[in-house]
């Protein structure tokens, strides 16, 4: 029974093409130094390779489909009849084509075969940020947010059907540094190339060889989840990365909210919100209820709702049941 393998890439930027190669490529930005460039889950199961910690930089990455007697799908990639609709193009951002410098990104990602499809397609609004005295950028409350005119992919998958035999190899530089063949996948396979919020100055200001204003995204949260802490994007239900201790979220959180020019707002254990720390040039903040908000619970402010609920819990506690049972 074929493997059903799916690359999934968290962000990129799709490179012009040459109408004499088949190959699709994408330029991509490596994460901040505490998260994995790639991610591999075999049927459902994550598997931990070291050597995929980091793609390294100044490198092309080729994700090859190899056959089973070793030669390699290179007849081109193919897409959904969607998936250019559904892309992010520059143009909607700047109301024209910018040209991209490939020689900007740390590395340079290789299709020769493949199905390209768009995934998380749904709005998105972008923040403006500007340039300040200092060089870097910061976005002001008072830049309204801008729209990307339509729902857009946040995600891309490329699809491959693995016969048996055959596999997927990640090659640095004419180099083989990972096969699919060592997942131990029977039915699916996910590769995930990751991205986090510290790739967004990258992609969107640094990758262009027009310097000008660019846009972004949310700020950051800190938050308790299960017997974690995680980082997450504002209003986003995904975790950009995963740690044991707060303070090792309150590091990568740092790092990213520096390179955004933006906010981290971290809570408590029980999510109520602890302090707020900016990384802005003029930090504007506002005042913020000091509420649970992961979960959201309703405050009540009612006093004579409030005193009846106490009086309720000292009737029913073992305490005020033993007083009325001695007298």
């Amino acid at each position: 029974m074929p493997i059903q393998a799916t690359v999934i890439l968290d962000s990129g930027c799709f490179l012009p093409g040459d109408d004499n190669s088949p190959s699709t490529e994408i330029g991509y930005f490596q994460s901040s130094r505490s998260s994995q460039d790639i991610r591999v889950i075999a049927d459902g199961e994550e598997k931990i390779f070291t050597e995929l910690k980091n793609l390294g930089k100044n490198c092309l990455i080729e994700i090859r489909h190899v056959k089973a007697d070793g030669t390699i799908y290179d007849k081109g990639a193919k897409a959904s009849t969607t998936f250019h609709d559904e892309l992010l193009h520059l143009k909607h951002l700047y109301g024209e084509d910018i040209p991209v410098d490939p020689k900007k990104f740390d590395c340079i990602l290789r299709f020769d075969s493949g199905y390209f499809c768009g995934a998380l397609v749904k709005p998105r609004n972008f923040k403006l940020h500007r340039q300040q005295a200092a060089g870097n950028f910061t976005h002001s409350p008072e830049d309204a947010p801008k729209s990307a005119g339509k729902p857009i992919a946040h995600n891309v998958h490329v699809h491959f059907k693995l016969k048996k035999s055959e596999a997927i190899e990640l090659v640095r530089d004419g180099k083989v540094v990972w096969s699919s063949t060592t997942s131990g996948a029977k039915d699916r396979l996910e590769i995930e190339v990751i991205a986090d919020n510290t790739t967004a100055d990258k992609f969107y200001r640094q990758a262009l060889k027009d310097k000008r204003d660019n846009y972004w995204s949310k700020n950051l949260h800190v938050i308790p989840q299960h017997a974690s802490w995680v980082v997450r994007s504002e209003r986003s239900e995904r975790a950009i990365s995963v740690h044991a201790t707060q303070a090792e979220a309150i590091e990568a959180a740092r790092e990213i909210a520096q390179h955004r020019g933006s906010e981290i707002i971290i809570h408590r254990a029980d999510g109520r919100i602890r302090e707020r720390k900016s990384y802005r040039t003029n930090p504007r903040l506002p005042k913020l209820p000091r509420e649970v908000l992961f979960p959201r619970v309703p405050t009540v402010t009612d006093k004579e709702i409030i005193k009846k609920a106490i009086k309720e819990v000292i009737n029913e506690s073992p305490v005020s049941s033993e007083r009325e049972s001695r007298t």
